[in-house]
């Protein structure tokens, strides 16, 4: 979709209408700024050096925020995967317990409200949000457990296997069977790696979209992801370029705030110090605590900062909603708005909008 849309552009700027357009467009600015003095490729110039000059410290801080602050959600298992001493061991499975139930429930109730505004359905509030995802705790679990079951039967399997190739005298003939056999145990594991890692996700959305069923949502995750993996790919990197936009729109719009508050108070000589608010500065590392002092501007200036630079962390839960949807367009064609909510009506068929609930909204 968003390379046929790109290339219908392009087409578009081919015709002689376009063209057309566009002279009368340039004609009309030249003889504009002519009168003003404005030279616009001159200032064009000089930001597209100062823009060129920005772009390290720039792309360091999409690195630093966007991009590796939700990557600090996967932290524990990393390092679990380095642990060399049993405390870290047992930090790393500590870590891992708060992530899955903190942001199991969490992210879980912000997919929640993203799926429903996405299908247009009965947009929950906080409570009913988190209620819901209390309520499929059993899928979000099972989404998680049923792969790492199966994996552990897979491994094992491979380990049977191998040894019964160290057997005496038998063993070594055993191999050229044994070895072959292995294969298959052996590429069913590397798709269930593949399906958990990038498949868990889809599991998420598909519980949040689709109910209380454990092998529907891991079934339709696994099915999405690997019949259509062009689609999965070609999402994915919109949302990862959308979330770079998203950040540094959050980003600008969190500096204009503070400075219009700060501009405010400043008038009054509520607030006397004076700060460099820049759309360039730099927001605050995503995970850390903000810093709450006896000033009630400066605690707030940095609620607002850490709660600006933690927004990709929110849109990494967000996202699989449209990715889900997207999917399941495309291999079951069931419309984007078909969702299931509370009350929903039976026969409720695609298309249908739903009603909007005022009240649970406003909770």
């Amino acid at each position: 979709m968003a390379i046929g849309l790109t290339i219908g552009a392009i087409r578009a700027t081919f015709l002689t209408r376009s063209w057309i357009i566009l002279a009368i467009g340039l004609l009309a600015d030249k003889l504009a700024c002519s009168t003003i003095g404005l030279h616009r490729h001159a200032v064009a110039q000089r930001w597209s050096a100062e823009i060129t000059r920005q772009i390290p410290e720039k792309l360091q801080e999409f690195f630093d925020k966007a991009w590796i602050g939700p990557l600090g959600l996967a932290a524990p298992f990393f390092n679990l995967s380095e642990a060399t001493t049993a405390n870290d061991i047992i930090k790393s499975l500590l870590g891992i317990l708060f992530t899955l139930t903190i942001w199991g429930l969490v992210g879980s109730a912000i997919c929640r409200i993203a799926l429903t505004r996405m299908a247009d359905a009965p947009i929950p509030g906080v409570k009913s949000a988190l209620k819901y995802a209390i309520q499929q705790r059993k899928t979000l679990a099972g989404s998680i457990l049923a792969p790492i079951a199966l994996i552990i039967i897979l491994f094992s399997s491979i380990i049977i296997l191998g040894v019964l190739t160290k057997l005496p005298f038998a063993g070594p003939v055993f191999a050229w069977v044994f070895v072959p056999l292995a294969l298959i145990p052996s590429c069913i594991l590397v798709f269930t790696l593949i399906g958990c890692i990038l498949g868990w996700p889809l599991a998420m959305a598909a519980a949040m979209a689709e109910g209380e069923d454990l092998f529907d949502a891991f079934s339709r995750s696994q099915t999405y992801l690997f019949q259509a993996p062009l689609s999965f790919a070609i999402t994915f990197k919109v949302g990862f370029l959308l979330q770079a936009i998203g950040y540094a729109m959050v980003q600008f719009l969190s500096w204009g705030l503070i400075f219009i508050l700060h501009s405010g108070f400043a008038i009054t000589g509520f607030v006397t110090d004076p700060v460099n608010i820049s759309w360039s500065n730099k927001l605050p590392a995503p995970w850390t605590m903000p810093d709450i002092s006896t000033s009630a501007f400066n605690s707030w200036v940095s609620l607002i900062t850490h709660l600006a630079a933690s927004w990709p962390i929110g849109f990494a839960f967000a996202f699989p909603a449209a990715l889900y949807l997207t999917l399941r367009t495309k291999v079951d064609h069931v419309p984007p708005t078909e969702i299931d909510w509370p009350g929903k009506p039976e026969g409720d068929f695609a298309g249908q909008t739903a009603p909007h609930e005022s009240a649970s909204v406003s909770e």
